[in-house]
């Protein structure tokens, strides 16, 4: 009886034009070839996934050249939720970051040739993280930001202080 239930709510998914998941062999090929090249490069661990492989949380040590300093990077990457990556051990300002060490490399409304994609690879990304945290490290010690920069809007804790004081 449970099966017939399943099979009904799939059928009328369907035809509700939601997407079927892929199956596990397709992600899991995809998964590997997401990973290539890492582990020659990084010494990379998977913190966590589940069992449907729609998920992955990896973490890998990185040094930032120049500087010689040492991060853990986190990274996040869910089917239909763009990929988030923190750099965990980091301290003190960034002038590029969503909020709790989380990077922003690239602004949301780039074209795709600006943006990571996941056909791009985790050593790409990575390898993109590591320019990233040395320019945090360069405009930490010198004030000027290395690279082009996205126009930001007003922060919101910003906006809603100039609203308090209008009232």
């Amino acid at each position: 009886m449970a099966k017939r239930g399943k099979r009904a709510a799939r059928a009328a998914a369907r035809q509700r034009g939601q997407r079927r998941r892929a199956p596990l062999a397709d992600r899991l090929l995809k998964l590997r070839t997401l990973e290539a090249g890492v582990r020659e490069a990084y010494d990379l661990t998977v913190v966590a996934s589940n069992h449907l492989g729609q998920r992955y949380v990896w973490r890998v040590p990185v040094i930032v050249p120049v500087y010689e300093s040492e991060y853990s990077l986190r990274i996040e990457l869910e089917e239909r939720v763009p990929v988030r990556v923190v750099a965990e051990n980091w301290t003190g300002s960034m002038k590029h970051t969503f909020g709790h060490n989380r990077l922003c490399m690239w602004f949301p409304d780039d074209p795709d040739e600006r943006r990571w994609q996941r056909s791009d690879g985790l050593l790409k990304l990575i390898d993109t993280a590591v320019v990233h945290l040395f320019k945090e490290l360069y405009w930490r010690e010198t004030g000027e930001w290395l690279g082009d920069e996205a126009p930001h809007d007003v922060p919101k804790v910003e906006a809603r202080a100039a609203r308090l004081e209008a009232a």
